[in-house]
């Protein structure tokens, strides 16, 4: 079975700034976007550990769980709190290739 990835446009934002960001022109966007998506699965996966009891319970504590957690690692992102966004924009900006000459 083969998979097709679709391409996830963050927060809305136009297919312009999408391209810009592929193109290389915005590796710190693209970074921060990447830091806030593995912020996001990382606290996903840390709430599926179940370490306790479920204060607010029921599905209105799930949706406010999630909607808390999404905005925790959206800030996370644009922070730079793991480190992650800053190390992989260094890494990709080394192989980005420079302009034309004059």
């Amino acid at each position: 079975m083969e998979t097709t990835f679709q391409p996830i446009i963050p927060n809305g934002q136009s297919t312009d700034k999408v391209r810009d960001v592929a193109s290389g022109n915005d590796l710190d966007s693209a970074a921060a976007e990447f830091e806030a998506i593995f912020a996001r699965m990382m606290l996903a996966s840390m709430r599926q550990a179940n370490l306790g009891d479920d204060i607010l319970g029921g599905k209105g504590g799930d949706m406010f769980r999630g909607r808390f957690d999404g905005e925790i690692a959206s800030v996370m992102g644009e922070r730079g709190a793991l480190g992650i966004g800053r190390a992989l924009s260094e890494f990709l900006a080394r192989g980005k290739p420079e302009g034309p000459k004059e």
